[in-house]
């Protein structure tokens, strides 16, 4: 069977890459990521520390030493999903530039870090 030139790209592409909006419903935005206002707010901070954190506790790569959250876009859907430009410091000091996707429900008191890899280049 013959793959498709987008067929193909679409498995090599990681999944923390995809970037894309939609505008659906009626009356109402869904699915639209907003830039952050203030990405040195103390809560963005600490929302990507804990990402790190988090993604050295599931992979066992403790290497990796926060430095800051340098960008970023929330999305509000049933919480807020936010997707974070997480700026890391590996052992040799090489800051490298991960891309963390964070949901949170606030009333809840709930977090679950669905990505957590490097971002592409630009």
């Amino acid at each position: 069977m013959q793959q498709t030139m987008a067929t193909r790209a679409r498995y090599l592409l990681p999944p923390t890459v995809h970037i894309g909006t939609s505008i659906v419903g009626r009356g109402g935005l869904s699915r639209v990521w907003l830039p952050i206002p203030n990405m040195e707010d103390v809560c963005i901070q600490d929302l990507g520390r804990w990402a790190l954190a988090q993604y050295a506790g599931l992979t066992g790569h403790t290497g990796l030493r926060f430095c800051r959250v340098t960008g970023g876009e929330q999305q509000v859907i049933s919480g807020v999903k936010y997707r974070l430009v997480v700026d890391a410091a590996n052992n040799y000091g090489k800051t490298m530039h991960f891309l963390a996707v964070v949901c949170e429900k606030p009333w809840t008191n709930t977090r679950r870090l669905t990505s957590f890899g490097l971002a592409a280049c630009t």
